[in-house]
């Protein structure tokens, strides 16, 4: 049964601000007073009056909504949505997993992660202004809320699904998929290498930009290992994110000609794959040449890399 948090994502997407409690509990009820074909076809057809337009638009524009924030630099727009899917989740993919297929416990983890960031960043210039007690507590709350959220990434159960992803990209011969690789991906692959890769975020907002991080090496390796369960094949052009956060966070040779060659293999006239690769090489000639941390998203502010990690 579709339940009433699709119906709230249309709510604030179509006028751009959470809905009230008086709305939400408006909206709650007209999904339950609805029998399971009625919402089914109110999912798939824009019906009658004004909140529930373009209805079939909901996966992609969350996804997007997730990684503009993370390469912005801000507090999702459906926050909310994502932390009741992470708090009342039943380990379903309906979400997330038919345009990458992520799992939604994954998604939303991610969600969390640019929030926790933002909460952060936006407290950074406070924390010399407090006195040693409260910066103290201010810190501690936000390596609690860091640990929450990789104790549940360590805990997701993505179960195994089938989801077919259909954008075709141009390979070389290293990358080519080998002869028989269908173009559909287990949504347990995927969410493998999504969870790292949210392990790998995770672990360079309390550790930093730096490959030496003992957490983010282990996370690089991981994401690494889980991309090579999944063959190259067009479901690679949803993995951008995870391969340009890896890449940009190892300073191994063999890695870093992975993680490009992988990235280069998809480029083509559709998608970021090669803004996303001048970025991660652009991120690694500078921290070979300062020998300090570089941050990617400082790294495509500065260079003016109009990009998003999708």
């Amino acid at each position: 049964m579709l339940t009433c948090r699709r119906f709230l994502f249309f709510f604030e997407q179509v006028h751009k601000e959470s809905p009230s409690s008086d709305s939400c509990n408006d909206c709650t009820a007209a999904v339950r007073c609805e029998d399971d074909d009625v919402v089914r076809l109110a999912f798939f057809f824009p019906v009658a009056g004004d909140w529930p337009i373009r209805l079939t638009l909901s996966p992609c524009c969350n996804r997007m909504d997730i990684f503009s924030s993370i390469t912005q630099l801000r507090i999702p727009y459906l926050n909310g949505l994502y932390n009741h899917l992470l708090e009342n989740s039943t380990g379903s993919n309906d979400l997330f997993g038919t345009t990458n297929g992520c799992c939604d416990a994954v998604m939303c983890s991610l969600a969390a992660i640019v929030t926790l960031e933002t909460d952060m960043s936006r407290s950074s210039p406070l924390l010399d202004l407090m006195d040693e007690h409260s910066r103290q507590m201010e810190l501690t709350m936000y390596i609690h809320r860091a640990s929450a959220i990789r104790e549940r990434l360590l805990t997701i159960d993505s179960a195994p699904r089938i989801s077919e992803v259909t954008s075709p990209y141009l390979v070389d011969d290293q990358f080519a998929p080998s002869t028989g690789v269908s173009d559909t991906a287990s949504s347990f692959e995927t969410s493998n290498i999504f969870r790292h890769a949210a392990l790998l975020y995770l672990s360079t907002i309390i550790g930093g930009p730096s490959p030496d991080i003992a957490e983010t090496r282990e996370q690089v390796l991981a994401t690494h290992a889980a991309l090579l369960a999944l063959p190259p094949s067009s479901v690679d052009r949803s993995l951008v994110f995870p391969l340009c956060l890896a890449g940009c966070m190892t300073d191994d040779p063999l890695l870093r000609k992975y993680f490009s060659g992988r990235l280069r293999a998809m480029d083509g006239p559709v998608g970021n794959s090669g803004k996303t690769l001048v970025l991660m090489e652009e991120v690694w000639r500078r921290r070979d040449n300062l020998q300090i941390g570089v941050s990617w998203r400082d790294v495509m502010r500065e260079t003016k890399l109009e990009l998003l990690l999708v």
